[in-house]
């Protein structure tokens, strides 16, 4: 399973299972908030307007290089293990999601590096696809704790975040319509005006 494939499912758990109103891949909602320019592979938002983060990662490496991440270096270097990560983080809730095969590792990772993360566990879709969204299988196997400071967000940033995943959306139809056009030998592609 990739982290894209990864991404996909937690974002329809966070929207379909856990029932949050907001749900996007590769925000950059809170960049100016965290002192960082990675986004957040996975942001959803509460029916209360509170941030839940969610890292994808799929090999423990992976999981222990987070910290050197510039959106939390200088926030994690300092805090205390209580306050994970640390001020001024605009989560209410963060977890990592790994696959299944390589979740007892992030179990020790987390405890090791980063208390109060929660920890997701996503299997394989049954069959190897989506048939239903009863075929999401993530679980819940440790808690986060709820980070200190955290806010709920205003219902602008709510709505602005909801505008980039349309936005998101619209940009990745255009790109596969003129990967289409260009595959029947259509030259001009959409959303170009001569």
């Amino acid at each position: 399973m990739t982290a894209d494939d990864m991404k996909a499912i937690v974002c329809c758990y966070w929207r379909f299972v856990r029932h949050c109103p907001y749900v996007a891949t590769e925000s950059t909602l809170a960049q100016g908030l965290m002192g960082g320019d990675c986004p957040i592979d996975v942001i959803a938002v509460n029916k209360n307007l509170y941030v839940i983060e969610t890292e994808v990662k799929v090999s423990i490496s992976d999981m222990r290089q987070e910290l050197k991440k510039n959106k939390y270096r200088h926030h994690w270097a300092l805090a205390e293990p209580h306050e994970f990560p640390a001020a001024y983080n605009i989560a209410k809730y963060f977890y990592f999601a790994v696959p299944d095969e390589i979740s007892l590792k992030a179990r020790q990772v987390i405890h090791e590096l980063y208390p109060g993360a929660g920890l997701l566990v996503v299997r394989e879709p049954r069959e190897g696809k989506f048939d239903t969204y009863q075929s999401i299988d993530v679980e819940v196997v440790i808690n986060p704790k709820q980070l200190l400071g955290a806010k709920p967000i205003t219902q602008a940033a709510a709505n602005s975040l909801l505008l980039r995943v349309v936005n998101q959306m619209c940009g990745s139809m255009v790109d596969a319509a003129n990967a289409r056009r260009l595959a029947r030998g259509v030259q001009m592609p959409m959303g170009v005006l001569q």
